[in-house]
Formats: C-alpha cells, sequence, structure tokens
C-alpha cells in the first residue's frame, strides 16, 4: 500500500474501535501492560479482563490516537462494513463514535488522519446518523459492477501474478467470470481460491483445478448471500422472494409493492422496519428513480431459488408427504 511505503501507519481497525480506547489501541499494535495474576487477586479470565489502560488512557479514544500520533508520519485508519455504525444512533456509546469522528474530520489528532471505510449503500446515511453529514468532493466513491473488460484483467493478473499461471488462461477467465458478473466481491471470492490453486499446482490450469475454482466460489457466493439475510426471518427472505419471482433482473420495486408483501406477515410498523433493514443490509439499494433494485442480479436469482425452494417444501408438507 502505497501510504505504508511513504512512513504512514496503517491500521484495519472495527466499530468497536470508534468508541472504546482498549481496542483502539489494540488495533493500532499498543500493547498493554498486563498486570499479573498473583497482583490482581483474580482468575485468568478476570485478568484478561482488568488490562491495565496505560497505553489507552481511560476516557475516549483521542488518547491512543494522540499517543500513536506522536511516532507516525500519518494514520491510516481501515474500516470495512461501515454502515455497521449506524446502529450506534439509537446505543449507548452513540456519543463516543461521534466524538472520534469529530475528531478525525476536523483534523485534531495532531498529525494527518485519513479514515478508509468502506461498506454498503447506506454508509453515507450511517455517517450522516452519528453527525458527519458532509464530505469533501472525490472522498465519496461509488462502486458498482466492473465493465467485462476490467473484470477479466483483474482475474488474469490474480491468476498470473499471484498464482503463476503458465500458458492459456482463458478458459479460467472465462468460466470465472461467467459467475461474477463484474460484482467486485464476487471477484474476490473467485479469484482468491483460484490463485491458490494455481500456485498449489505450480502453475497449471487443469480441468480438477477449475472445478475446485467454481465449487469454492459458488460456496463463497452463498455464504456471502446468507450474510447479507442473516438478520431477516426465513419468512421475510420469502416475501422478498416472492416480490422478486416475477421481476427481470436489474429491474426494480417500488417501495410500497415491498412493504405491502411484507405486510402480510407483520404489523405496517413492523413491516417499515423490515424493509429498512433489508436496505441497510445491502439487499435491496436505492436506485437514481428511487426505487429498489437488488444489486447483484446473481443474488436476486439465489433469493427467488430461495422461496421456490420454500414454496416447495411447503407443499410438501402440507401434502403429507
Amino acid at each position: 500500500m502505497e501510504a505504508a511505503e511513504d512512513g504512514w501507519t496503517v491500521a484495519k481497525i472495527d466499530s468497536r474501535a470508534l468508541y472504546d480506547p482498549v481496542r483502539m489501541s489494540e488495533c493500532l499494535g499498543k500493547p498493554y501492560i498486563i498486570q499479573s495474576e498473583r497482583s490482581l487477586g483474580a482468575t485468568p479470565w478476570v485478568a484478561s479482563v482488568l488490562r491495565s489502560k496505560i497505553e489507552a488512557g481511560i476516557s475516549s479514544v483521542s488518547r491512543p490516537l494522540e499517543v500513536a500520533a506522536q511516532e507516525m508520519k500519518g494514520l491510516m485508519l481501515v474500516l470495512d462494513e461501515v454502515q455497521d455504525i449506524r446502529d450506534y444512533a439509537d446505543h449507548s456509546h452513540k456519543p463516543e463514535v461521534k466524538d472520534t469522528l469529530n475528531l478525525i474530520h476536523n483534523g485534531e489528532v495532531g498529525r494527518p488522519v485519513i479514515l478508509l471505510a468502506g461498506g454498503l449503500g447506506t454508509s453515507e446515511d450511517a455517517f450522516s446518523s452519528l453527525g458527519v453529514s458532509r464530505f469533501y468532493r472525490g472522498c465519496v466513491v461509488n462502486l458498482g459492477r466492473l465493465a467485462s473488460e476490467p473484470e477479466r484483467a483483474i482475474i488474469r493478473d490474480w491468476l498470473v501474478q499471484d498464482g503463476g499461471a503458465e500458458g492459456d488462461a482463458t478458459p479460467w477467465i472465462d468460466a470465472i467470470a461467467r459467475e461474477t458478473h463484474g460484482w467486485p466481491q464476487h471477484i474476490i471470492t473467485f479469484t482468491e481460491p483460484a490463485a491458490g490453486i494455481a500456485c498449489a499446482c505450480h502453475g497449471q490450469m487443469t480441468p480438477g483445478g477449475l472445478e475446485a475454482v467454481l465449487r469454492q466460489g459458488q460456496q463463497g457466493k452463498e455464504e456471502y448471500y446468507f450474510a447479507r439475510v442473516k438478520k431477516l426471518s426465513k419468512q421475510d427472505r420469502m416475501a422478498l422472494g416472492e416480490a422478486l419471482v416475477t421481476l427481470p433482473l436489474g429491474a426494480s420495486l417500488e417501495e410500497a409493492d415491498v412493504l405491502h408483501i411484507l405486510s402480510w406477515n407483520h404489523a405496517r410498523e413492523k413491516a417499515g422496519q423490515v424493509f429498512k433493514r433489508i436496505v441497510h443490509k445491502g439487499v435491496l439499494a436505492q436506485t437514481r428513480e428511487g426505487d429498489f433494485a437488488v444489486p447483484i442480479p446473481s443474488m436476486q436469482d439465489w433469493l427467488v431459488d430461495q422461496y421456490r425452494r420454500g414454496r416447495i417444501r411447503t407443499q410438501r408438507r402440507e401434502a403429507g408427504l
């Protein structure tokens, strides 16, 4: 990474680090001085909890950031799944998170600090809910599907540069591109195992190796989809699949259409809450026209397939089979 090569400190953080000085200090690689179990007079578990906060301080995240700033040229904090910080809008840690974001946003750490945050389409709203609503031009980049040419170039780079693939990589690139549809998350899901398998086979791209790549990638896609709908009940997933079953890939729905189907299982207010959760998790994304669509075409196929499988199971039960 260019920042690290230029003398900056690069630290991967999680949402907890935005309000917990102990966690932030750990993410910055600042070890805690742990008192001995004997001096604490506690069990090992309690001793691990009662860590000395000498490095982090006891009041706010500002302390570990300021301590780290003394030793660095600049600091880049990398936060993934940033849309989840919206959960703090009604959380007891909201003031601390707001203070940390304002500290970074207003340049009050003592050294240059960049927060590199990646998340779903609701990420900007998440920042707004915590008081950060203005961004410099170019600071927000909305990533969508890659066009065919750059997608294939990325797959080739993974195979050749990371996997050491030799010979004609076109069959593997073609097969992977048919599964990834230009979606960055899926490209990673398939190309990581592809590079590993090519490397393990000393650069040889065999049919058996490709079968293993596709099998692992498809499993990874399914895990990704399940993670997106994790907090939705099976009943709500079925309702969403039903709303999509006759919808062409990439077409959009009005919010009222989704709420109508969700209201079959919930009162109006609860249906609205479920709809917000669906958008928050990135299962649906708002279009420029204000409607909602599944951002990943293959995820729409998966949701419809889940609905159809559920219907078959229900019909079999009702038939006593």
